[in-house]
């Protein structure tokens, strides 16, 4: 049920954000409004921004044997990233992205044993990547594109646990190494300024993590993964300002 509320939600969001680009449109009645400089062409430059944060508290949450007494867990996430127009429908470009998080809880076992959780993470990552856009109004408003990325990010975390005043500290460095496929859809709002909406249709994913325990204990974990999956509830929302150069 709750799946198909976000699916649902999802699909709102998307058709009003077309009803809405369509509104504006609609009311610009001189065509001078809309110039050549919202079209996408060879020479053009853009720069874009995205990101977002989250805060969650929960208390007595219940998972399988285990009880989360008390849990407060905040995080955000930033990405810019810019690139140039080889011709009016391919352009070049590359990202930056750091998240960070933070994780604060108490457990609670069947026996009644409790477990006080500390966890920070960050990450950096960045990459390249090609974009290709398919016009599909006359004046350039409402674009279709797809992009192919290529990217690494470096991840650290650590965490500590005390159980019975007995600290255990967790230290971990996962590299990712990944390859995307991202179609969507991109509105110009007004002149220059445009919004993107995508989804993640493929990847591929290489990821090398090393924990240590206590600074004695190593562990080593090298895993792959591809996603062919169509994932419509993994929705990806930019702004964008484009200029010519």
């Amino acid at each position: 049920m709750i799946l198909i509320y976000k699916r649902r939600l999802i699909l709102s969001l998307t058709i009003g954000l077309l009803i809405f680009s369509k509104t504006i449109y609609a009311q610009s009645t001189n065509s001078n409004e809309i110039s050549s400089f919202t079209k996408l062409q060879k020479g053009l430059a853009f720069i874009g921004l995205t990101g977002g944060a989250n805060t969650r508290t929960s208390q007595n949450e219940n998972i399988l044997v285990t009880n989360i007494i008390d849990r407060q867990k905040d995080g955000f996430n930033i990405q810019a990233n810019g690139g140039y127009f080889l011709s009016k429908s391919f352009a070049v470009g590359a990202a930056v992205k750091y998240d960070w998080a933070k994780l604060n809880q108490i457990l609670e076992n069947s026996e009644g044993t409790k477990t006080y959780v500390n966890e920070v993470k960050s990450s950096l990552g960045g990459g390249f990547f090609i974009k290709n856009y398919i016009p599909i109004t006359p004046n350039g408003r409402f674009n279709l594109f797809n992009v192919v990325s290529l990217g690494m990010n470096v991840e650290n975390k650590v965490s500590e646990q005390t159980t019975n005043d007995i600290l255990t500290r967790y230290y971990t460095v996962n590299k990712n190494y990944n390859l995307g496929i991202n179609p969507g859809i991109q509105v110009f709002i007004i002149k220059g300024f445009a919004t993107e909406v995508g989804v993640n249709l493929a990847g591929f994913n290489h990821n090398n993590r090393t924990t240590t325990v206590n600074q004695v204990e190593n562990t080593k974990i090298k895993s792959s993964e591809l996603d062919l999956k169509l994932n419509i509830l993994s929705l990806n929302i930019s702004f964008y300002y484009f200029f010519k150069t």
